[in-house]
């Protein structure tokens, strides 16, 4: 079996939006690309297939699929719940040492100069208090979710369609109003500030939209 490491680089390509949606990939021209065997080509393909990044179209055939904003609307109210639930968990096993970790990627996170040096720093602080948490089967479905979320964040800024990202990114103050709020094991504000922090960006992602594919998309529900 292919490694995890090679799955994941791969995975990743994906994500920051190299492919973009309609191509096709077949377990030969995929071994080719990226010099492996065929046969450990073939189960990275599947196992795309089944994170939903591709579509099996074919006997040999693997698609890349389209960057939906219906699918992110979808698990929107889904994401909030369950982070929330993580905020949760944070706080009834912090200790001194994860506050201090959380602190530091905060200073780290307002000192952002572009907006792919602010995703990696939000997905740091999520990851951590997710981590802190605890529960592993929440943290893989979580991570599942982001990672389609991140298909989107790449689509619209690689077209252009987020107006100044960082400076948006800087106007999104829910980050520290939720560090603030574990470190002091404030259980109703952390909850208050991970809504706040999503219906955020979710308001970005859906106005970044362009008019057309906006109406399209909600015409589509």
């Amino acid at each position: 079996m292919v490694s995890r490491e090679r799955y994941l680089a791969i995975k990743e390509r994906i994500i920051r939006q190299e492919y973009g949606s309609g191509q096709v990939f077949t377990p030969d021209s995929f071994s080719s690309a990226f010099g492996i065997e065929e046969a450990d080509a073939a189960d990275i393909l599947y196992r795309l297939a089944s994170e939903n990044f591709l579509s099996h179209t074919g006997r040999n055939e693997f698609t890349v699929n389209e960057i939906r904003v219906d699918e992110i609307n979808e698990t929107f109210e889904v994401r909030k719940a369950l982070e929330s639930l993580a905020a949760k968990l944070a706080i009834l096993h912090m200790t001194d040492e994860h506050a201090e970790e959380l602190t530091t990627l905060l200073d780290e996170c307002q000192g952002i100069t572009d907006e792919f040096t602010y995703a990696e720093c939000d997905d740091a602080i999520h990851r951590k208090v997710r981590n802190i948490a605890g529960n592993r089967s929440l943290s893989e479905y979580l991570l599942g979710i982001e990672e389609k979320e991140h298909c989107w964040w790449f689509y619209l800024n690689k077209h252009n369609y987020i107006e100044d990202p960082v400076r948006l990114a800087l106007n999104d103050h829910s980050l520290e109003y939720l560090i603030r709020s574990l470190i002091n094991q404030d259980m109703i504000n952390a909850t208050i500030a991970i809504n706040e922090h999503l219906d955020y960006w979710y308001h970005v992602y859906n106005n970044s939209l362009p008019q057309e594919d906006n109406k399209r998309e909600k015409g589509s529900r």
